[in-house]
């Protein structure tokens, strides 16, 4: 595994994109755990 190094505004951006994304498929009625996990990592 390899670790990657975010300024804070590249993870600001990440989590804006992240969060659009998610409440899309809410609206599809999808499974979001995946992002969910993605989301925790990165704050």
């Amino acid at each position: 595994m390899k670790k990657v190094k975010f300024t804070y505004d590249e993870i600001r951006a990440l989590m804006l994109i992240l969060t659009e994304y998610r409440n899309q498929m809410i609206e599809e009625g999808r499974n979001t755990d995946i992002i969910d996990e993605i989301m925790i990592k990165l704050m």
